[in-house]
């Protein structure tokens, strides 16, 4: 039983994975264009060049932070289903404080933003629309 299950939890992803390629792939037929060309310069693109890769970790950390929030509090036993929510009110919030606040100095300002973001956060997890 534990042998199955392991083998559906790793089949699943996979076949999603999959599913998306199989999906684009018709996409990518329509447009008149190779899908393993297409695949090709994707990977090449993004994982043999330093700055594609830097973007693409700088793109991924946020999301990152957000699913291991949400990971925490389900092993905690708690549901959080705003999290995206709670990701844009706190990255408005901070932005808000970094383009309004002139003149501070930086170990003043950074604090100040990091509190604002996180206070951003907490109010739109509480918000009525999440």
């Amino acid at each position: 039983m534990k042998g199955r299950l392991l083998a559906l939890q790793i089949a699943t992803p996979l076949l999603a994975i999959l599913f998306g390629m199989l999906i684009a792939s018709a996409i990518i037929l329509v447009i008149g264009r190779n899908p393993l060309d297409v695949y090709g310069v994707m990977v090449r693109f993004s994982l043999t060049r330093t700055d594609s890769l830097f973007s693409i970790l700088f793109k991924a950390t946020p999301l990152m932070f957000a699913g291991l929030a949400v990971a925490i509090s389900f092993k905690a036993g708690l549901f959080n289903i705003g999290v995206e929510g709670q990701y844009y009110v706190g990255a408005f919030c901070a932005a808000l404080v970094g383009f309004s606040l002139k003149g501070l100095p930086m170990v003043v300002h950074l604090p100040w933003r990091f509190w604002r973001r996180w206070s951003g956060r907490w109010r739109g997890r509480w918000s009525p629309s999440s």
